[in-house]
């Protein structure tokens, strides 16, 4: 053979090592009742194997999850790479998912080949990223009379996020910001 970089012989075995061309000469020398043959040359041609990405489908994500890895492999061994459509959804570093907000961005993974293989078609995944619950803690209000001075009340979520405070019933009590003023007799 005239390319070990694309295979090696022993014995009858060709054993492929990487793409291109090598020559594999075939010859015999002869015995006590034949001359030599004359040497006899083919070409071996490999080229660029195909591979492909598995990719399994991502489950829906809540807005406030952790990072979490994906794990798509190219049946060439190769790395896989990830992009986002939309890294206002979610960023991608090395095979981790950082959520960024609400929405839905294109995942999807790549392999771009080598000297040996084609590059893989891109697979591609959808991740939901969907609101994040929150809970209110507001302790119950006290009884009050309705010649009461107005009194303010405070309540947290646990989001972080503003909160608003509404009457049932302006007939009773009014609200004005976190502040309660009683108005009538009543249940609001």
């Amino acid at each position: 053979i005239d390319n070990a970089a694309v295979a090696t012989i022993s014995g009858n075995t060709v054993t492929i090592i990487g793409t291109g061309t090598a020559t594999i000469t075939a010859s015999h020398t002869g015995n006590a009742n034949y001359n030599a043959a004359p040497a006899t040359a083919q070409t071996l041609t490999v080229n660029l194997a195909d591979q492909t990405i598995s990719f399994p489908a991502l489950d829906p994500v809540k807005y406030g999850d952790p990072s979490f890895a994906i794990t798509a492999s190219a049946s060439s061994g190769l790395p896989v790479t990830y992009t986002s459509s939309d890294p206002a959804v979610a960023t991608i570093s090395g095979n981790t998912i950082n959520v960024i907000s609400p929405g839905t961005a294109t995942i999807t993974a790549s392999q771009p080949g080598n000297g040996n293989f084609n590059a893989a078609p891109d697979v591609v995944q959808t991740l939901t990223v969907t609101k994040a619950d929150q809970v209110i803690s507001f302790a119950p209000l006290p009884t009050k009379n309705y010649d009461d001075a107005p009194f303010t009340v405070t309540a947290s979520v646990s989001s972080g996020l503003p909160i608003t405070f509404t009457s049932d019933n302006p007939d009773v009590a009014l609200v004005s910001g976190n502040m309660i003023i009683i108005v009538n007799a009543g249940t609001a």
